[in-house]
């Protein structure tokens, strides 16, 4: 019995010592909550394939996919330490990085930039049958300006007050609430973020049963938009580039960049190995949401950086700096953060 007793003693004292080697292994993983956006979006699946990416090619970091509201309830969580990494405009990155309208008292300098995703157009959906010919016609009638928390709601609210003549009854609600609030007929649109090319998977699903066409705002209205958010830009949609409505186009809507962000406090060479492992299995991606396949992920970015003033951009996270590098492509000096070296 005392040797026994001596025995439970000592095995006591090593694992004091030198703990099982399970949580040592815990402590050397991390962890990282991937905000994504609504289960129902077509933005969702990419953002899956990227988090399986990850998982599967970088063993010391797991990512945990979260359903989410969204752009700017993504960047809420991101300033809290809920998530890590968040998917979102690159527009919403570079407000809450330096600070402006509604991020104006919550700056987060640790906002990164990880990837683009998609070129997106902000398009204003409305039931074919309620006879929307223009995006002024959207006055006094029932709308969704974008499902709560989104990016595509907090630009329409920034349109609909720099148009004030504009004046739609605003019915905020879920994804799914209003979308299917639409096909019954209780709001007549929906403003929703969606390919370049091709109708929102979400909005093509009611197209079916309820034909939709797509509005936009004039040259006059988008300049006029334009004077009080000079950071907005705008895209034109030509008759015909959605084949989904082809009578519908010959304005402008607003364009943006969808895609990833992550915190500073992810350490560089993990952020390398995140970038990298996307980066060269993004077929993946693309097989989960084809509108990846249009542009390179990262150069898309670049390019919209280009010839851009000193504030209109959040910089790239140091890890994705260092991958560009080691590929030989140019980083602009407005997308390298502060710490990398």
């Amino acid at each position: 019995m005392k040797t026994l007793s001596f025995l439970c003693l000592v095995i006591l004292g090593i694992l004091t010592v030198y703990p099982f080697q399970e949580t040592f292994s815990a402590e050397k993983t991390t962890f990282i909550n991937f905000g994504a956006t609504q289960s129902s979006s077509a933005y969702f699946p990419p953002r899956v394939a990227i988090a399986k990416i990850i998982n599967r090619e970088v063993p010391e970091v797991r990512v945990t996919v979260v359903e989410s509201g969204s752009t700017n309830d993504n960047a809420m969580r991101m300033i809290e330490g809920v998530f890590q990494m968040a998917s979102g405009a690159v527009d919403t990155a570079r407000d809450v990085y330096w600070g402006r309208d509604r991020w104006k008292d919550k700056r987060w300098t640790k906002m990164r930039l990880f990837s683009g995703l998609s070129e997106g157009r902000l398009l204003t959906y409305v039931r074919r049958d309620a006879a929307i010919r223009s995006f002024s016609d959207i006055t006094g009638k029932p709308i969704n300006p974008g499902f709560m928390g989104s990016d595509a709601e907090a630009l329409s609210m920034k349109i609909f007050s720099a148009l004030p003549e504009i004046k739609p009854v605003i019915v905020r609600g879920t994804m799914e609430d209003s979308m299917k609030n639409l096909s019954l007929g209780k709001i007549i649109g929906m403003v929703k973020q969606s390919p370049k090319k091709v109708y929102d998977s979400g909005m093509a699903s009611v197209h079916v049963q309820i034909p939709l066409d797509i509005v936009g705002l004039s040259k006059q209205q988008a300049e006029k938009v334009r004077t009080k958010f000079p950071e907005i830009a705008f895209s034109y949609i030509s008759k015909g580039q959605y084949s989904e409505s082809p009578m519908s186009g010959d304005f402008w809507v607003v364009g943006s960049i969808n895609g990833h962000w992550v915190s500073s406090d992810i350490p560089e060479e993990l952020v390398y190995k995140m970038i990298k492992a996307v980066y060269e299995n993004y077929n993946e991606v693309i097989a989960a949401f084809a509108p990846a396949g249009w542009a390179d992920p990262l150069k898309m970015v670049i390019e919209a950086a280009e010839n851009a003033s000193a504030e209109a951009f959040c910089p790239f996270h140091a890890g994705v700096v260092r991958y560009l590098r080691e590929k030989g492509i140019r980083v602009p000096k407005i997308l390298i953060p502060p710490e990398y070296k």
